[in-house]
């Protein structure tokens, strides 16, 4: 075996007798002796003057007799890795590639840090470490597919040509075991196509990118079609088919342990895998996630075309639907399978929302090639997007939007008097009809109707104005009038009768004409003054058979419905004045001259008479307990603005302050006489500033002594729970701050927070009091414009506390937190490892009294409003029956339920 070593080449003249005896051993073949040489030479390279030479000397052993190293020698030369000398580490690299050579798989660890020095800046080093490759990738290509990213991250960086033709022969040789790979392959091709300019290297990409996407091939490829290239590229579904053998093992234990070793192979989050049984055929697909949902979303697809998509990896349509049944169970699309089409949910669903949108309905019948419960969950999906319901027809083929009938509704409602719903009825089930009967547009349709035929607003607008004509020339003539808006007189009769017979007036002998009492008389009164008795009694017997009328009853009725009005009057506890003018066809003066006449002691206020002394006592008993929840809750009771005079309301308090420890000061601001609330001092004092004395908390009022009491009681007892931080001096009667800012932006953050939730508590309680005015009515039905007016007062209110809530809790947060940082707290972990005695002396906004109990008061009015919104229908309901049946003690008690429920009475 020749294979000298050139002794002269060397001036060490050990190391010259150590290669002297290398060529002898060389030449006679002894392959332990030159191991033995292996190891001085070893030694010699640990010697920084031999160093070089000796690796060298290495090297060339290394080459011819690779298989005469072990690990031990290896271990030994690679410390000269770390060597400052190029050369030095270039043939320690050189030593180490041979010996990978011979066991690569052996050395799966030392291979990784070999490849490592791609990274290095050198371009000798990186030309031997691919020179290695090539051999690697030759021999043994899954070790260095394992190790790939080194590879392709240098393809992305390297400009050299000559190494990029040299890592695309060695990316050429990966048997592409696995998709992961594939997939780097493919994006670091990509790149280069896109950023190289030179021919040989576009072409070597295409020729390798063409083993997995043939596509490519169908490009005749030159610079100016990178574009196209690209796109073929980038829209290809890559996939990847692994085949299993199925025997007598159990079907189960196969799947996991494939499952796991692709789990290791998995090196891209865009990867998928599933397994497919068809029939005797048990494989798996590895697949790009994102391309496949791209491709499959909002689309109609048939399964032969899909089936030419995915023919690298699916055989036949058996397997196709499995395949997709896979990534439906799995979650990854919605969609549903049939015969010949894969639906995606997208696309079905689109398809509906538009037909329901533009349309209004759906033909279900158009989709019977799709499953029903499919179908069903799109419709649930899109009544919850549309946030309106979807209605199914009697037969259950054709759903429905109740938006569309509704808008269809009000626009026929919008010019008609009348319309009739009998179309509506037919086409649902009692159900369905239902709930179209409780969306009706109250804009558009009153209440009254017969069967399924409504009176519209239009046509109420009519009647009404027809009713005001009539009032003018004395009667009204519901036929003529039915004729004339062409209404039915049923439905016409409805609505007249709550109107007419509150009106002083009856009706003809054949209930077609009403006559307004005033009318009567005004004719009566015509013949009063002619002193013939005959031809008076004669005129009056001609009135009476032209109205047909009983001559007798004329003024006997008249008499009887003011008898009637009067007794009403009587059993009232508060009426309108000009209502009851207007019902009994009185001027003012005729009218209170009339009640007068009655005997009965009232009260006047605006147009308000409160009739007997019970029921002022009522009154003032009301405001009694306004003031007392006010006093509870409120910094302020105005005393204008209640319902009786401000002296009045001030008695009231005087008295509570006697009988019930009510404790406040009187205070007039602005020409208004107001009631300052302990609570009401209590903010005064805290929005105070860090000094101040007694006396400027009301200007210009002199305290008296008991005044003083209370107010130095309440700073007190804010100085004991820190709400106050400072002294009160006794003698000088006032209050010095010891930590003004602080206490001052802390106390006026606190105020803030609870006047918000007091303004919209104050707008709460005009609400309430404007739809408890309806609610309360005694013997007296609740009109559909009162109806309508509680519930768009319900809409608004229920809008707006969402919002309110919303703009509370994100106050609160932010308060609290900025006050516990300012005392040194920032983390709610922070507070709760304090102890219990240092947690007393920090404030925590969020936990103040005044905070908690500002929001339950809010919290007590969201909670009356969502009874009064659940409840208020069947009050109407029972007050309706309670007019028709008044001795009905059923309806009578559970009509003081809800009184008391809903805090009303």
């Amino acid at each position: 075996m020749v294979m000298d070593i050139n002794p002269n080449d060397f001036i060490d003249k050990n190391l010259i007798k150590t290669i002297n005896k290398l060529n002898k051993f060389i030449d006679k073949d002894k392959k332990e002796k030159i191991k033995e040489i292996i190891e001085e030479l070893e030694q010699f390279a640990k010697d920084d003057h031999l160093n070089v030479q000796a690796l060298y000397i290495l090297s060339i052993l290394a080459e011819k007799f690779p298989q005469l190293f072990n690990r031990n020698n290896i271990e030994s030369i690679k410390e000269n890795l770390d060597s400052n000398n190029v050369k030095a580490k270039i043939n320690t690299l050189i030593i180490i590639g041979f010996y990978l050579r011979e066991n690569l798989n052996k050395e799966k660890v030392l291979v990784k840090k070999f490849l490592n020095y791609l990274k290095e800046d050198n371009k000798e080093i990186v030309e031997n470490i691919l020179l290695f490759l090539n051999y690697f990738t030759e021999n043994e290509p899954d070790i260095i597919e394992n190790n790939s990213d080194l590879i392709f991250n240098l393809l992305h960086t390297e400009k050299d040509i000559k190494k990029i033709n040299i890592l695309l022969e060695i990316i050429d040789k990966f048997k592409l075991r696995n998709l992961s790979v594939i997939i780097r392959i493919r994006e670091t091709l990509k790149f280069l196509i896109q950023n190289q300019e030179n021919e040989y290297i576009l072409k070597r990409a295409i020729e390798i990118l063409s083993k997995f996407i043939p596509e490519v091939n169908n490009i005749e490829f030159s610079k100016n079609k990178k574009i196209n290239l690209l796109e073929i590229i980038a829209n290809k579904i890559l996939l990847k088919r692994y085949n299993l053998i199925v025997k007598n093992e159990n079907l189960k234990n196969i799947i996991n342990d494939f499952k796991k070793k692709m789990k290791n192979t998995i090196k891209n989050e865009d990867i998928y895998y599933c397994y497919i049984k068809d029939k005797e055929k048990l494989f798996f697909i590895e697949f790009e996630i994102s391309k496949v949902l791209l491709f499959l979303e909002n689309k109609r697809i048939s399964l032969k075309e899909l089936q030419e998509v995915l023919s690298e990896v699916i055989e036949n349509t058996s397997q196709l639907k499995l395949f997709l049944l896979n990534l439906i169970q799995f979650k990854l699309i919605k969609g549903y399978v049939s015969e010949f089409y894969f639906y995606s949910y997208g696309y079905v669903k689109k398809d509906i929302f538009t037909e329901i949108v533009d349309q209004g309905f759906i033909d279900l019948t158009e989709y019977k090639h799709i499953e029903p419960n499919f179908i069903e969950l799109i419709l649930k999906d899109i009544k919850s997007e549309l946030n309106y319901a979807l209605l199914y027809n009697r037969s259950k083929k054709a759903v429905y939007s109740l938006k569309k009938i509704i808008e269809d509704i009000s626009h026929l409602a919008s010019k008609e008097s009348v319309i009739n719903l009998k179309l509506y009825h037919g086409l649902f089930d009692d159900n369905n009809f239902l709930k179209i009967i409780k969306k009706l547009p109250k804009g558009y349709l009153t209440d009254y109707h017969i069967r399924t035929i409504w009176l519209t607003n239009v046509g109420k607008t009519k009647i009404v104005n027809e009713f005001e004509n009539s009032k003018k020339i004395g009667f009204f003539d519901k036929k003529k009038i039915s004729e004339k808006l062409s209404m039915p007189e049923i439905l016409l009769d409805s609505f007249i009768s709550s109107i007419l017979n509150s009106q002083l007036g009856f009706w003809d002998k054949f209930q077609e004409v009403f006559y307004y009492s005033k009318y009567i008389q005004d004719q009566i009164d015509k013949f009063r003054n002619i002193a013939d008795e005959k031809i008076k009694n004669q005129k009056i017997y001609s009135l009476a058979h032209k109205l047909n009328i009983d001559k007798d009853q004329i003024q006997l009725k008249i008499d009887e419905e003011i008898q009637k009005f009067g007794e009403i009057i009587r059993n009232k506890g508060e009426i309108s004045s000009t209502e009851y003018m207007d019902k009994m066809g009185m001027d003012s003066k005729r009218f209170f001259n009339f009640v007068n006449s009655l005997n009965i002691t009232y009260f006047k206020k605006g147009d308000i008479l409160y009739l007997n002394e019970d029921r002022i006592l009522d009154i003032k008993n009301e405001v009694r307990k306004q003031i007392k929840l006010q006093s509870k809750s409120q910094s302020q009771i105005i005393l204008g603005n209640f319902n009786i005079k401000p002296l009045i309301v001030k008695e009231i308090i005087e008295d509570l302050e006697q009988s019930e420890n009510l404790k406040g000061i009187f205070y007039e601001e602005e020409n208004q006489l107001i009631y300052y609330t302990k609570k009401g001092i209590n903010d005064k004092i805290l929005e105070s500033s860090d000094i101040f004395f007694i006396d400027e908390l009301f200007p210009g009022k002199k305290l008296t002594e008991d005044e003083y009491i209370l107010i130095i009681d309440i700073i007190k007892s804010l100085i004991k729970n820190k709400t106050l931080i400072g002294t009160y001096d006794e003698s000088n009667r006032n209050f010095v701050s010891s930590d003004g800012e602080f206490s001052t932006n802390y106390n006026n953050s606190i105020n803030q927070f609870v006047n918000l939730i007091e303004y919209y508590c104050s707008i709460f309680e005009k609400v309430f009091q404007s739809i408890r005015k309806i609610l309360i009515k005694d013997n007296e039905i609740i009109r559909p414009a009162e109806v309508a007016f509680i519930q768009k007062s319900f809409d608004e209110i229920i809008k707006s506390y969402v919002h309110w809530r919303s703009q509370i809790n994100v106050m609160k947060f932010k308060k609290t937190s900025f006050f516990l940082r300012q005392q040194g707290i920032y983390s709610k972990k922070e507070f709760e490892l304090l102890s219990e005695e240092d947690r007393k002396e920090i404030k925590n906004f969020k936990e103040e009294q005044r905070i908690r109990e500002a929001e339950d008061m809010f919290n007590a009015w969201v909670k009356l409003f969502k009874e009064l919104e659940l409840n208020y229908g069947k009050l109407i309901f029972y007050q309706k029956k309670i007019l028709i049946k008044p001795d009905d003690k059923e309806i009578r008690k559970e009509l003081t339920e809800l009184y008391d429920l809903l805090d009303l009475k």
